[in-house]
C-alpha cells in the first residue's frame, strides 16, 4: 500500500496548486469571476435600462381652446354688437318725416314702438299732413271735430299718437277694418278716394321703410355671427 503524498516543501506545494486550479475554474465560475473584479470599472459607463408603461402609439388627443378671452370676446361683442331693428328703424323714420316737414319727427323712436304706427301715421298724413294741422294736437280727427262731444283733447302730439294707435288695436279695426281701403265711411264718414289714396301711399312708404331696416338687421347679424365664430373658437389636434 502506497502512503498518501503529502508535500513537504515549497516547491512541492505550489506545484499541487498549480495542477489543481484549471479545475476549480471550470467547476465554480462565478467564485473565479469574483475572485478576479473586472478591471477599468471606473472608467466605464454603466448601462441603465428603464422599462415605460407608455405604450409606443398614442391616438391623438383633441382639445378646443379658445383663442380669445372673456375679456376679449367681450370687446369683441361691443365693437361687433348690431344694432336693434329699433335703432336701425327710427333714424329712418325720422328722416322720412323731416323730408315732409312734419313736427311728429322729433318722437320717431317712441312712435315705432307703438302697434300699428306705421296706418296711425298714415291716417295723420290725410288727417293732418304729418301732423302740420292739429287741433288740440289731435292730428288724426278723433272725435269727429273740434267742438265735438266726442272730440280729444292732448297735452302733446305723442300722446295723440300712443292713443291713436290704442284706437287701431281695437278688434273692429285690427281684426275687421284693417287697412286705409276698408276704413273708407267707417273711420272717415263719408270718405273719399283722395282720402284712401292718400293714406295707401303714405302706408306702403312706412312699411317700406320697415322692410328696409329689417333686412339691414338681418344681415348684420348673420354678417356678426360669422365672424364671432370665426375668431372665437378653434381646434386643434395635439399629437
Amino acid at each position: 500500500m502506497k502512503a498518501p503524498f503529502t508535500p513537504n516543501s515549497a516547491i512541492e506545494k505550489a506545484l499541487v496548486i498549480l495542477a489543481f486550479l484549471p479545475l476549480v475554474t471550470v467547476i465554480y465560475p462565478a467564485t473565479v469571476a469574483a475572485a478576479y473584479p473586472a478591471q477599468n470599472v471606473s472608467e466605464e459607463k454603466a448601462l441603465v435600462f428603464e422599462i415605460s408603461s407608455k405604450p409606443k402609439t398614442e391616438t391623438p388627443v383633441i382639445q378646443t381652446q379658445t383663442l380669445l378671452s372673456y375679456a376679449e370676446l367681450e370687446d369683441h361683442y361691443k365693437r361687433t354688437r348690431v344694432p336693434s331693428k329699433n335703432e336701425l328703424l327710427a333714424p329712418k323714420v325720422r328722416a322720412y318725416l323731416e323730408s315732409k316737414g312734419s313736427p311728429l319727427a322729433v318722437y320717431s323712436e317712441q312712435i315705432i314702438q307703438q302697434p300699428q304706427w306705421q296706418r296711425a301715421l298714415a291716417i295723420s298724413y290725410v288727417e293732418s299732413n304729418f301732423g302740420k294741422r292739429c287741433a288740440d294736437n289731435n292730428c288724426s280727427g278723433i272725435g269727429v271735430k273740434p267742438g265735438h262731444k266726442s272730440w280729444r283733447k292732448y297735452s302733446t302730439k305723442l300722446d295723440w299718437f300712443a292713443d291713436m294707435s290704442r284706437l287701431l288695436e281695437k278688434p273692429i279695426y285690427k281684426q275687421k277694418y284693417v287697412n286705409c281701403n276698408t276704413m273708407k265711411g267707417v273711420y272717415v264718414v263719408p270718405g273719399s278716394a283722395t282720402w284712401v289714396n292718400g293714406c295707401n301711399k303714405a302706408s306702403n312708404d312706412l312699411l317700406a321703410i320697415t322692410a328696409k331696416a329689417e333686412s339691414e338687421h338681418n344681415a348684420l347679424s348673420d354678417a356678426s355671427r360669422n365672424s364671432m365664430n370665426a375668431a372665437a373658437i378653434s381646434v386643434e389636434i395635439v399629437k
